[in-house]
């Protein structure tokens, strides 16, 4: 076997199927997907095929093109229009955080650990 020159078997294919059970090599994360099929198919036949030859002989059984097309993507791939209400305020409602009296301060306040008495020593 040099380079992509596999010679696919019916027993290799089986493998095959079985490498991509619960993997599709389509989508946004095909790449990823085909990483695990490869390494599984590799630990089943226990030859190290290269992905590109996965790849070839995938397509020559998918129109993988056509399967990537038709991939629900969950992400809106077109632009849509996008407006504040116009009621919105520019203005913050949230209180300063940078007041003392905030309880955000008072509680950073109390929880940060105060120094100890630099004129006191250990004893060992």
């Amino acid at each position: 076997m040099a380079g992509n020159d596999v010679t696919w078997t019916t027993e290799m294919e089986v493998k095959l199927f079985r490498a991509m059970k619960g993997h599709k090599p389509v989508g946004v994360h095909k790449h990823f997907q085909m990483a695990f099929i490869h390494q599984h198919l590799q630990e089943l036949t226990g030859e190290n095929l290269p992905v590109k030859s996965v790849w070839d002989h995938l397509n020559t059984l998918y129109d993988l093109a056509a399967l990537d097309e038709m991939e629900i993507y969950s992400m809106p791939s077109e632009e849509i229009e996008f407006s504040l209400p116009e009621d919105y305020s520019t203005e913050s409602t949230l209180p300063a955080i940078d007041d003392d009296n905030s309880p955000v301060r008072k509680k950073t306040k109390a929880s940060t650990p105060q120094p100890s008495s630099p004129g006191l020593k250990r004893k060992r």
